[in-house]
């Protein structure tokens, strides 16, 4: 087998856990505020919740949801479209909704282009309004994990560029950057697309993975999907080791190691495990 075959098949297939994380675990929560705690340069700090409600067991219609994507598209008003994706946000609530409910709330914003309405308003924001980036982004990270390899594609096609921009301009928020991270995790996951994991592997995606594995030591969600990029990001083309090695990658995963050994949940160790373990192959 060549090498680069051989380095594909290590690909980690880890859609399960991930979904599983996304759901259960902050950062991010969606239909939540999202707040960064401590200092401004984003050190010490950590990431806390305001819950901001729930909407009905009851599925929303076509007219509810059409009605919420045309006001995210058309208004100019900053506090609006915040609103109104937070409601949006509410409706594929996991924490808040019945299964059924979601799965049906999904289909039809897909259904209605909701990933691409969600994404033009980021677009369009992000440089002047961090709080509609906070919920934009979030949002999309909970839409690719609950839909399917479609939507991941999208965004890594079409939504990268604004990710990325608008992580570099928030990145002391914790909403933002581990929403960008979430979604790089996820896009890992697509299968069989070397053009994906080259654009995804470039250097401003590892360094906000960088970032965030030392600004949010502590969140489990945040180590867990840099870990789950980074081996992917290796065993898609081992010569990104060399990129890796020069921002000190070994040093964070191994810290991730040392700190998640010991945890009842054994999603970031058996990462960082998997990543350490190709970043030292010769």
């Amino acid at each position: 087998m060549a090498p680069k075959e051989q380095a594909n098949s290590l690909k980690v297939d880890d859609s399960t856990t991930t979904k599983q994380q996304v759901e259960s675990v902050p950062p991010p929560v969606l239909a939540e505020k999202i707040e960064l705690v401590g200092d401004t340069d984003g050190s010490n700090s950590t990431i806390t919740t305001r819950s901001s409600g729930c909407l009905s067991a009851l599925p929303p219609s076509t007219r509810e949801v059409k009605k919420l994507l045309r006001k995210i598209r058309d208004s100019q008003v900053e506090e609006q479209v915040e609103i109104t994706l937070t409601l949006l946000a509410m409706m594929i609530n996991t924490d808040e909704n019945e299964k059924s409910t979601v799965d049906t709330a999904v289909q039809i914003i897909i259904l209605l282009d909701g990933p691409g309405t969600v994404l033009m308003a980021l677009k369009d924001w992000y440089a002047t309004s961090e709080r509609i980036s906070a919920v934009a982004i979030p949002l999309l990270l909970k839409l690719s994990v609950l839909s399917n390899e479609k939507i991941r594609l999208f965004l890594a096609n079409v939504g990268l560029p604004t990710l990325v921009a608008a992580g570099n301009t928030h990145r002391s928020n914790g909403a933002v950057i581990c929403g960008v991270i979430g979604i790089l995790s996820v896009i890992c996951e697509v299968k069989d697309d070397d053009d994906i994991m080259q654009d995804i592997a470039n250097d401003d995606c590892i360094d906000l993975c960088v970032h965030a594995m030392k600004t949010w030591e502590n969140e489990t969600f945040v180590q867990s999907c840099c870990c789950l990029y980074l081996t992917n990001i290796i065993a898609s083309d081992p010569a990104n080791k060399a990129r890796l090695c020069e921002k000190e990658i070994g040093t964070l995963i191994l810290a991730a190691l040392e700190k998640y050994r010991h945890k009842k949940d054994k999603t970031v160790y058996r990462r960082a495990y998997r990543a350490m373990t190709l970043y030292i192959a010769e």
